[in-house]
């Protein structure tokens, strides 16, 4: 019996995956992030925007935890995921991850 995993399992697996990742990440970096961490940049590669490490870590981890309840509780079954909103999640958790986590 050959049984075809669904275009949205994957998707789910991948958001999971790369959920799991990025709290992992923020676990292991949060005792050594500075006081304020860097949320946005300038073209010149200054920081612009700080935010306090207290603020920033529970704000990630809702953002997280919201998109995947969202993802996997209320978003209606019929309704399928578009591509891309798993690319764009995985993206900006990416690039969140790189500018805050390890300036």
């Amino acid at each position: 019996m050959n049984k075809q995993i669904s275009r949205d399992t994957w998707y789910q697996v991948a958001v999971a995956i790369a959920s799991a990742a990025l709290l992992i990440l923020l676990a292991i970096r949060f005792p050594s992030l500075p006081e304020r961490v860097p949320i946005q940049f300038s073209f010149g590669g200054e920081v612009s925007r700080t935010v306090a490490r207290g603020v920033f870590a529970p704000i990630f981890v809702l953002v997280v935890v919201l998109f995947n309840v969202y993802l996997f509780v209320l978003r209606r079954k019929s309704q399928p995921i578009p591509l891309l909103l798993p690319v764009v999640f995985i993206a900006i958790g990416a690039v969140v991850s790189a500018l805050s986590l390890f300036a």
